[in-house]
């Protein structure tokens, strides 16, 4: 970085997911001196684990984030070491990060949504009577997008493979209770002291609803899916590792 240049990231919270035998998007925020900042133009270039090229071309800018769609083969190995590297124009300067994306069988979703929040705690929801909430419906679902985005990073940080899972509904409680805990950390922080004992509650749960989730995979490219007991690791996985 020289010395005259702006300070600039890009976020890179959990790798795309590119599904095999589809169009999948990848993602670039760019942050310049921490503000998001729409590209002017850019291009990018997905590369697989072995180097060879995977996709490229321009980029398309929509609510200052820069995307591309990715068309992956059906026999696309599956996998998290893809790499991509993107160069992102504005005004004079080209700035250039790589990120990360995994191909997968198929995109996990996250489970949950704004309206279970509301049947949860029905008092965070702004219409309700005795409401206590400080948030818009878009704040919320940021919220439950970085719930979401937690669980993805403890999945990877347990030693298991999101790119196998089968589907998501086995993270729904604790994406759920993150998310809970994520909004009363939120409302603590704004002052309202009271809520400290329901965040910490929530985000024992959550810890603990990971912990014990149990995760269905179809390893590598074996179609018959296997149940993973709670609170271990898959030992295939460790075999293969």
């Amino acid at each position: 970085m020289r010395a005259d240049e702006l300070f600039h990231t890009v976020r890179d919270s959990v790798p795309d997911a590119l599904e095999r035998a589809q169009s999948s998007t990848v993602h670039a925020e760019l942050y310049v001196e921490g503000v998001l900042t729409a590209p002017d133009s850019g291009t990018v270039t997905v590369y697989e684990p072995d180097g060879e090229q995977l996709a490229t071309g321009a980029v398309t800018v929509a609510d200052s984030v820069a995307s591309f769609a990715v068309a992956v083969p059906a026999d696309t190995s599956l996998g998290a070491q893809y790499r991509v590297e993107w160069a992102l124009t504005v005004g004079a300067e080209t700035y250039r990060h790589r990120t990360r994306a995994e191909v997968v069988r198929r995109r996990l979703v996250c489970p949950v949504s704004v309206v279970d929040i509301f049947r949860i705690a029905p008092q965070l929801d702004a219409s309700a009577s005795d409401s206590v909430s400080r948030f818009t419906v878009a704040e919320y679902a940021a919220f439950v997008r970085e719930a979401w985005i937690w669980c993805l990073v403890q999945l990877r940080q347990s030693g298991r493979r999101p790119d196998i899972v089968s589907g998501a509904d086995c993270l729904r409680e604790a994406t759920l209770h993150k998310s809970l805990s994520l909004v009363y950390g939120a409302l603590i922080l704004a002052g309202a002291d009271r809520f400290q004992e329901l965040h910490e509650m929530h985000d024992h749960k959550a810890a603990r609803a990971f912990r014990t989730a149990r995760i269905e995979y179809a390893p590598d490219d074996d179609a018959n899916a296997r149940r993973e007991r709670p609170g271990r690791p898959s030992s295939l996985w460790l075999m293969g590792r």
